[in-house]
């Protein structure tokens, strides 16, 4: 008797704290003053705790099953820093609150990020939290990274953390996983080093999600041109396999030599786009996983994110089966463990 293989994806990169501020609808953001929240709370933010988050958060809405892993960089906050301190204590109780299963990549002393964020009618505001740490890996990460990369079905990488995102990137190329990478930095890194193993990431990538202002080495930094970037990311580190996105703009999916757009469902009501991208990636691999296509999984990504901009947070979650069923007009191939996804 055959048994349900439950996919395993594995999220390699970072994390942060975000204490966040949501505005009412219509409510001005003001750069001087006091404004009013409509909601406010400590969550857990990055690229990566953002994707992980979104991951669960799927399955519990398709009934679904994943085993997900989460390898970042947590350490021990440094006594003399209170800020520090309390980010730690945070994301420590959401992380097992939330039982997200997860590797610390680093032993010694290391700050989270604690960062300030507001939501508004106008977008978002976030007032990062730019912290030093020294880059001292736990004592056999790298061995540790490849044992989670060959037991992984879809292996993703956020490379803001370059050390452990190289090391799970190469793991991957040698199993022969496919790697999903997020580069969405308009701005180049200055330290050589950093710029190096990014740019080793980026030419491993099996498959590239970047938006469409994003720059890689040899482009002028925050200088958006989609034409130049695609071109690059082609020619220079052979990406196969490239998803440029450009808010409410189609998708620009490049697959294997082919081109092809993925529309996204218009919405005139204030749009919450704090880690939109994040859970889009989220959606992408909860798809991918599960044996599809990267055309098929881009399309439902790109679904799930046009749910998430309607709502604050992770209430997008609450509203997605119903969203979804009455908007987006694709299922799934039959056999699949969920019993209907609806996708454009």
């Amino acid at each position: 008797m055959s048994t349900l293989h439950i996919p395993r994806i594995l999220v390699v990169g970072a994390i942060t704290v975000d204490d966040n501020h949501v505005l009412a609808p219509g409510t001005p953001f003001k750069p001087d003053g006091k404004i009013p929240a409509q909601s406010s709370e400590i969550r857990l933010g990055g690229g990566a705790g953002n994707c992980v988050q979104a991951l669960q958060k799927l399955d519990k809405a398709f009934g679904s099953q994943s085993y997900i892993k989460l390898i970042t960089r947590m350490g021990r906050p440094p006594a003399s820093n209170l800020r520090a301190r309390l980010a730690h204590i945070a994301a420590t109780e959401i992380l097992a609150e939330s039982e997200i299963d997860y590797i610390d990549a680093t032993r010694g002393e290391s700050a989270l990020s604690f960062n300030s964020v507001t939501e508004h009618t106008g977008g978002r505001n976030i007032v990062k939290d730019d912290v030093e740490n020294p880059l001292e890996m736990a004592l056999g990460i790298e061995e540790t990274i490849d044992n989670e990369v060959r037991g992984a079905d879809v292996v993703f990488v956020d490379p803001k953390k370059p050390r452990m995102g190289v090391m799970a990137a190469r793991s991957a190329n040698q199993y022969n996983k496919p790697l999903v990478i997020d580069w969405g930095q308009s701005e180049w890194p200055k330290e050589p080093t950093i710029g190096g193993m990014i740019n080793e990431m980026l030419s491993r990538a099996d498959i590239l999600m970047v938006p469409s202002d994003a720059i890689v080495d040899g482009m002028p930094d925050n200088v958006a041109d989609p034409m130049t970037l695609m071109g690059k990311l082609v020619q220079d580190y052979d990406v196969r396999n490239i998803l440029m996105s450009d808010g409410a703009c189609p998708v620009q999916a490049r697959l294997m030599g082919q081109h092809f757009e993925i529309p996204v469902q218009p919405w005139s009501g204030q749009k919450y786009a704090l880690a939109a991208g994040d859970t889009r990636n989220a959606g992408f691999l909860h798809h991918l996983a599960r044996g599809h296509d990267i055309l098929s999984s881009a399309q439902f990504g790109t679904a799930v994110a046009s749910i998430k901009i309607r709502y604050p947070g992770m209430q997008w979650a609450d509203n997605i089966r119903d969203d979804m069923g009455r908007e987006f007009t694709f299922t799934l191939d039959p056999g699949d463990d969920e019993q209907k996804y609806i996708i454009m």
